[in-house]
């Protein structure tokens, strides 16, 4: 039996090779050339890998005392990518996230990649190259894409709803993740515009800017059109026009159910940078009610201090990974994992941030080799409530069907907050040359 591993690295190569990647395609030609036929044999690959009848629990990787194993509370995207999931590789042994491709087998035919594939090309041009650039990361066991367990169980997934719905009924969205999710939309929105054939694209700038004048218009064209050329996660096909080639967005993430659901049986903490997640977090389950231990104080004051440089290219992160690079700082966050996992008592957690703070200067000095590459800093918020995360709902769901006896909740959970970039651009991130490179990166 493949194990989840095993079937992304299949998924990964039936990718490339229904794109002719293996066969010396770019990414621009992807781009260009992705077809109804390609959708759905990518689909297809993934509904023959994950069959209704997988049994998901037993091929979840076990908790592990001595593996700092961290469950990203967000959903997966390739924009974000170094700062949320891979950057975060240098401090954390292993991490899980969700997988972002639609599964045929759980979605109503009008909504299928399968059945109605046009309007999931946007989509599965993002995911893929989501998926090629993670393929080093999983090769190397330091990622777990795990499907929604919903995929699989139609009652699991209504009931998870269910309660979401509830919990989040009368929750009102903050400003700062709603600028979040604001910014993200309008830049789907841009893209489809900049998509638009270019007597449209005109008519569309002239309709928003009516006293532009004709010199600046033609500026702005091709300056837009430029972007599209540039912009690795855009279809470089012109927009046709009907219902049946309306574009899904469609985002795969867990609601906090699921995720604590995914986190308690990995033996995962949660991390998150999306601050309403982070209420979620402490709103909705005993920590509302339990509060922060104070034995854990020292933690949070050496956390707080410290940045981490989050590197936004593999050669930054998987290299020095695989080298003895950060291995203090992942050493002392990994006791610190230890610790809330085992209710340690208030004797050791001076020691522990103590060991912390000790491993700031051997971060910096194994950083500073690639100072000079683009990267991100970020903080740590840290949070370990009396009682852990534990929430009845997702008692329920583990004991009906994550085969679970007993139940021991999520522990410990961190919360990302970034600092100014860093050597850093748009342009440099997300180029469609850099793309190309990316999906190599150890040809470099």
């Amino acid at each position: 039996m493949l194990g989840i591993r095993e079937r992304n690295l299949t998924l990964i190569t039936a990718i490339e090779e229904i794109l002719g990647l293996d066969k010396g395609k770019t990414w621009e030609d992807v781009r260009r050339e992705l077809s109804d036929d390609h959708v759905v044999a990518i689909h297809k690959a993934i509904a023959d890998l994950w069959p209704p009848d997988t049994d998901l629990e037993a091929l979840l990787p076990r908790p592990q005392r001595g593996r700092l194993r961290a469950l990203y509370f967000g959903v997966p995207d390739f924009r974000m990518l170094e700062p949320t999931i891979t950057g975060w590789l240098a401090y954390f042994d292993e991490i899980v996230i969700v997988h972002p491709f639609t599964n045929p087998v759980s979605v109503r035919p009008e909504y299928s990649p399968v059945v109605s594939p046009a309007q999931h090309r946007e989509q599965t041009l993002k995911n893929v190259l989501l998926f090629l650039e993670l393929e080093p990361y999983i090769g190397f066991g330091l990622l777990h894409v795990i499907p929604d367990p919903g995929d699989f169980n139609a009652e699991f997934g209504w009931n998870a709803m269910r309660m979401a719905e509830e919990r989040t009924s009368a929750m009102e969205l903050d400003e700062e993740s709603a600028r979040r999710f604001q910014g993200m939309y309008g830049d789907e929105a841009l893209r489809y515009v900049r998509r638009l054939p270019e007597p449209a694209l005109r008519h569309y700038i002239k309709q928003q800017t009516p006293s532009i004048p004709d010199a600046l218009l033609d500026e702005v064209v091709a300056h837009m059109k430029a972007q599209l050329n540039d912009d690795p996660i855009a279809l470089l096909q012109p927009l046709e026009v009907g219902t049946a080639n309306a574009q899904l967005r469609v985002i795969k993430g867990c609601p906090l159910e699921g995720a604590l659901y995914l986190a308690t049986l990995t033996g995962s903490i949660v991390y998150t940078d999306v601050p309403i997640y982070w209420r979620q977090l402490h709103e909705h389950t005993v920590a509302a009610r339990d509060g922060m231990d104070p034995v854990w104080m020292p933690m949070v004051e050496a956390l707080r201090h410290v940045e981490y440089p989050l590197g936004v290219h593999a050669r930054t992160v998987l290299r020095p990974r695989m080298s003895d690079a950060f291995e203090a700082m992942r050493t002392a966050l990994r006791a610190v994992g230890d610790a809330a996992a085992n209710r340690a008592d208030a004797r050791p957690h001076e020691a522990l941030a103590a060991s912390l703070r000790d491993a700031v200067e051997p971060m910096r000095r194994d950083w500073n080799p690639m100072s000079a590459e683009p990267w991100v800093g970020a903080q740590l918020e840290f949070s370990v409530p009396r009682g852990g995360f534990a929430r009845q709902e997702v008692h329920r769901l583990l004991i009906t069907y994550g085969k679970a006896r007993t139940v021991v909740p999520v522990t410990m959970a961190l919360f990302v907050r970034y600092t100014s970039p860093r050597n850093f651009s748009t342009e440099t991130a997300q180029s469609a040359d850099a793309a190309d490179a990316r999906m190599k990166p150890e040809s470099e």
